[in-house]
């Protein structure tokens, strides 16, 4: 039995506030190695608090932010957030295909339960794939 390691979420509209309810789940998922949040519209502060989530996982491998809304202030801010994690920015693919925002998006307050978000981190960090 394996934990998770690779976690595919792509295209799935998830915006700012499900990328911060991701953001918390996988800050205490110790096994995973690569994350692909392509096409979820997220903006600059979303996507630096996933970058951030990914502290003290050395073994961390790929990280996939393409086709967002990430301006060229937010892809500089992440860059530094890897470097500061990993000694460089090498995990990160490429974010040439981003639509660069000039208004990041206001989160404001996620609406969410703690219980939901209890829920949603037990069930990532229960995940386990068979071979």
């Amino acid at each position: 039995m394996k934990k998770l390691k690779k976690l595919d979420l792509h295209e799935n509209e998830l915006e700012d506030k499900g990328a911060m309810l991701i953001a918390k789940a996988i800050a205490t998922n110790t096994s995973l190695e690569e994350l692909n949040m392509n096409g979820n519209m997220l903006h600059r502060d979303s996507a630096t608090a996933l970058t951030k989530a990914l502290a003290g996982k050395g073994q961390f491998k790929h990280l996939l932010l393409n086709e967002n809304r990430i301006s060229a202030d937010g892809i500089q801010e992440i860059k530094m957030c890897l470097s500061g994690l990993f000694g460089d920015s090498s995990v990160l693919g490429p974010l040439d295909d981003n639509e660069e925002s000039d208004t990041e998006n206001d989160l404001g307050e996620i609406d969410m339960e703690q219980s939901d978000i209890d829920q949603l981190i037990e069930k990532l960090e229960s995940v386990t794939i068979d071979e």
